[in-house]
């Protein structure tokens, strides 16, 4: 009786797999321009003394050939500003440093564009810019102020150094993450305004004849200008810790992001990305705030309705995920990951036309948008039709041959259909590109498991526990490996450790029972059996397992009462015993 109970919870297991099921993340990633910015003080002047001398304010942007420095290519940029009028030298060295950065990137462009998969990419000029934003560094690498004849001048020199050995990668990861772009895209664009902003007011500023109010008005929107590209700075910092969807460090991104803000509380970009920060350390509330206020300075912001759609989500509130996403999508008809994450929740609620109308909408705009076939392929495999599965699956990983998710779903796919050796070949597949996917193993070690293959599920599920030390569900399966092997000191160590990862486990506390049973330690046992009914009053097993404890405890009227109720549940095989052996009526 107690091995039926163990190969109950075995096909339990493989509803692990079943919900292994990989879907993109909604998540928009966070908007903004990669550079450093090294710091430096300006000795005051007298700005009176500047502005008596009525000088025209002036950029001159020298331009230096490429250097070749061991197969590396040297962008170097040098802008000189004039300090003239109501422009202060702090004010004239942010505005050199911005627009030696900005030219920087648009000559490194132009090596971009050489590119095999750029040209196959089909970039628009805005679109080169935005890759060049995302996948170079730039660096301020000397500033130095001087004199020319009676003028103050400021002059700052960047330098991008491309390095063709890690340039591809980087091309090649953000070209197949076209939202991921399309934020540099908008980012860049922010940035080109503002320094169209600093030139305008920069026209304005050498008129002879100002009103005081009038110059009061520059000096308020140059001083805006500054603290924008100060801004700026820590929202890069915050950039540079965003990798694969996520940060790498949450808490530094809060931390630079906030300090974005206190700078310059009027950008909505950047309260849109302090919200996926505090969704991501399951601060939704707070998520929320932040993306109300972005909408609040930007009404048209779309990313801030997308991104509070997707923290919705996660609150289980799907009508008005539904709603965010919606109104994304009015702002913005071309609004691909709108679509996708909205479709994504239409199949959360079974409404399946609607979420195959979202996916086909993505794929008439961009027929190799792989979130779109990946979904479509998710959604045709929960309603077991699976020859449509994997004909999506199969076009996501022609469009992308590294596309881990593909090869996780159809795995699961190929898995339901009867097809493990094509399963396992798809979650080895997944591996060979991350070695620490810990679902792929576990999912692999799953289906050893089902084999009987207990020695390589045991070493698949350990390689998952060492890339995910918390993974319960890889702690439980080793463990029913293990007591598969007679290992039993090794399945219960796994169980308490699967129990440490999650508390209402209830299959883990069924196993240690079915353990300590085995042990005639019968009231450990009814301890653990007492728990998983406790979690889940209608767990057919835990009745039936804890009836088997009253028997032997020779308790015969709370064995029968627990027979009774698991034969209410569906499995009578206890009850039909019991009224044989005449314990039962």
């Amino acid at each position: 009786m107690d091995t039926r109970a163990i190969l109950f919870m075995m096909l339990a297991t493989s509803m692990v797999l079943l919900t292994a099921c990989a879907h993109p993340q909604g998540k928009q990633n966070i908007e903004s321009v990669p550079s450093k910015t090294v710091e430096s003080t300006v000795d005051q002047i007298s700005k009176d003394k500047v502005a008596q001398q009525e000088v025209q304010s002036e950029e001159i942007s020298l331009s230096e050939p490429a250097i070749i420095s061991d197969g590396k290519s040297i962008v170097r940029k040098t802008v000189r500003q004039y300090v003239t009028g109501e422009i202060s030298p702090e004010q004239a060295r942010k505005f050199a440093i911005g627009r030696a950065k900005r030219d920087a990137l648009e000559e490194a462009g132009t090596y971009l564009e050489t590119m095999t998969m750029v040209k196959k990419g089909k970039l628009a000029q805005n679109e080169i810019m935005a890759l060049a934003v995302g996948v170079l560094k730039t660096e301020v690498i000397s500033e130095r102020q001087f004199m020319e004849g009676n003028v103050f001048c400021i002059e700052a020199v960047v330098r991008i150094v491309i390095d063709p050995t890690i340039l591809e990668k980087r091309v090649e990861k953000l070209l197949a993450d076209r939202d991921h772009l399309d934020k540099f895209n908008k980012v860049q664009e922010q940035n080109k305004e503002l320094l169209a902003k600093i030139d305008q007011l920069e026209k304005e500023n050498i008129k002879l004849k100002k009103s005081p109010q009038e110059a009061e008005n520059i000096r308020r929107d140059l001083k805006k200008a500054g603290k924008a590209l100060d801004a700026e700075v820590w929202i890069l910092k915050a950039e540079n810790l965003w990798v694969d969807g996520e940060f790498t460090d949450p808490h530094k991104a809060l931390a630079y992001l906030s300090e974005a803000i206190d700078i310059n509380p009027e950008n909505s970009l950047t309260y849109s990305n302090r919200g996926l920060v505090y969704a991501e350390l399951g601060q939704y509330e707070k998520a929320i705030a932040d993306y109300d206020h972005a909408i609040d300075l930007v009404p048209q912001n779309y990313y801030a309705f997308h991104n509070r759609g997707v923290a919705y989500d996660d609150m289980g509130q799907r009508q008005r995920a539904i709603d965010d996403f919606t109104k994304s999508i009015e702002i913005n008809p071309n609004a691909t990951n709108s679509y996708n994450s909205r479709g994504r929740v239409y199949d959360d609620l079974d409404k399946f036309h609607l979420a195959m109308k979202d996916f086909n909408r993505v794929l008439d705009m961009d027929p190799d948008n792989t979130k779109a076939y990946n979904n479509r392929g998710a959604a045709y495999t929960r309603r077991g039709m699976f020859e449509k599965a994997i004909i999506n699956y199969d076009r996501v990983i022609e469009i992308n041959p590294k596309h881990e998710n593909a090869y996780l779903n159809r795995a699961l796919t190929y898995f339901n259909m009867g097809n493990h050796q094509r399963a396992i070949d798809d979650y080895t597949k997944a591996i060979e590109f991350n070695t620490e996917l810990s679902i792929a193993y576990h999912n692999r070690g799953l289906i050893y498991t089902f084999a009987n293959k207990f020695e390589k599920g045991i070493e698949d599920f350990t390689m998952a526990i060492a890339a995910d030390p918390n993974y319960a569900d890889a702690h439980y399966n080793r463990a029913i490996c293990y007591r598969k092997l007679g290992q039993e000191e090794s399945a219960l160590k796994d169980l308490n450790n699967a129990l440490k990862a999650n508390p209402e486990y209830a299959s883990a506390y069924l196993n240690r029972g079915n353990i300590y049973l085995a042990r005639k330690q019968y009231h450990k046992a009814l301890v653990e059996y007492n728990r998983v009914l406790e979690l889940e009053p209608q767990n057919a097993d835990g009745y039936y397992n804890r009836g088997i404890v009253y028997f032997y405890s020779k308790q015969t009227k709370l064995g029968c009462q627990d027979a009774q109720r698991a034969c209410g549940l569906g499995n009578c095989d206890l009850l039909y015993q019991a009224r044989e052996s005449r314990l039962c009526p």
